[in-house]
């Protein structure tokens, strides 16, 4: 067993914070790689049913992340999304006053232009 010096502290917290790192550059590229990929989504008419502010706490931070549920068809089959905008996924979104913004873009009952992944028309968003 190794004892616990300064070395080893700073050790540890260097490899906490490449760790850290490496997560977020992991969310960007999928992020990235996701968004290229919806813009060769197909597109069709929805209607958006729902919106709101989810808001988020952890310690002292506060995050205000919008929420929209919208609906939409393909074909004869009927689907109904949540995500904003493709490759947001996991990052949400946290500016002050940004969740407003995007909420008053959309409306309830608003007919939205929704764009979906041919191949898996459950994929789907409202910004690409």
């Amino acid at each position: 067993m190794w004892a616990v010096g300064t070395g080893n502290l700073a050790l540890v917290a260097m490899l906490a914070a490449a760790a850290v790192v490496l997560v977020l550059v992991l969310v960007r590229v999928r992020s990235t790689s996701r968004r290229r990929a919806a813009a060769r989504w197909e597109s069709t008419r929805g209607t958006i049913l729902m919106t709101t502010i989810q808001v988020q706490r952890t310690g002292t931070a506060r995050r205000e992340v919008p929420v929209v549920r919208y609906a939409y068809q393909v074909g004869q089959e009927a689907f109904q999304g949540s995500t904003i905008r493709a490759g947001d996924e996991l990052s949400g979104l946290s500016l002050d006053g940004h969740a407003r913004n995007v909420l008053a873009r959309y409306p309830v009952g608003a007919s939205v232009l929704v764009y979906y992944d041919p191949a898996n028309p459950t994929q789907s968003a409202l910004e690409r």
